[in-house]
């Protein structure tokens, strides 16, 4: 099922309009049961009309949980990825955003926005 989206105003970009974040659901570390339960809750939510998965770095184990996720459920067409970077300049951001994607198991992320 293809996700319900929105159109943002000012670029006419369509993006997810539901989204999960991550910041304190996904933090579980290496607790297996609890990243099990957090596969099953994202495997959910990619068979709704949702789509947009938010992380960042600050998170902690997030994003390795998040990226252990999409392995295990291995279709991620729905997933809409997003990341932010959580410091000043260009290069850091990078490198940031880097860390961010690679855990996630994707060659890209879909948006990447600095704060």
């Amino acid at each position: 099922m293809k996700p319900l989206t929105t159109l943002i105003p000012a670029s006419g970009e369509a993006l997810p309009a539901i989204g999960l974040g991550t910041s304190t659901t996904f933090n579980v570390v290496r607790d297996p049961g609890l990243r099990a339960e957090r596969t099953e809750v994202l495997a959910t939510f990619l068979e709704l009309p949702a789509g947009m998965v938010d992380s960042s770095t600050m998170y902690r184990s997030a994003d390795g949980v998040v990226g252990h996720a999409i392995e295990l459920i291995g279709d991620s067409s729905t997933l809409f990825s997003a990341t932010r970077a959580w410091t000043r300049g260009a290069g850091h951001g990078a490198n940031q955003m880097a860390d961010s994607r690679d855990p996630w198991g994707l060659e890209r992320l879909d948006r990447m926005p600095g704060v």
